[in-house]
This record gives structure tokens, C-alpha cells and sequence, in this order.
């Protein structure tokens, strides 16, 4: 089944999500699982300089 994303104020459908398969879905959880065990283990200095450089990513292929 596809999940579809809908503006709620117009109703508009923005996206549509295939379903993922359970291999799919068990990989997806080791791999988030794999990557909070290295995000815990990062200081406060590392993960603001992530931040800051999907800041800036966000902000040069932003329209405003």
C-alpha cells in the first residue's frame, strides 16, 4: 500500500511512500540503529558543526 503526504490546509498530495518490505524495514532499523551508536559517542562541538553544514546545505537550495 502507498502512504501518501498531504498538505492539510488544501488537501494537496506533496508525496507518495511505497511500502517497504520487511528486509527493507529491518534494514532500515539496523541501520539507524547502527548510526545512533555512533552519534551518541560524538561531542557537543561535532554534532553542532553537522548541523551547521546541513544548515548551510538547507540554506543554499532554499528558494527565499
Amino acid at each position: 500500500m502507498t502512504e501518501l503526504n498531504a498538505n492539510p490546509s488544501d488537501a494537496e498530495i506533496r508525496q507518495a511512500f511505497a511500502e517497504l518490505s520487511d528486509q527493507q524495514l529491518q534494514t532500515a532499523l539496523e541501520t539507524a540503529a547502527n548510526c545512533f551508536a555512533i552519534w551518541r559517542d560524538t561531542t557537543a562541538a561535532e554534532r553542532a558543526a553537522v548541523v551547521e553544514r546541513a544548515a548551510a546545505t538547507m540554506r543554499a537550495r532554499s528558494d527565499y
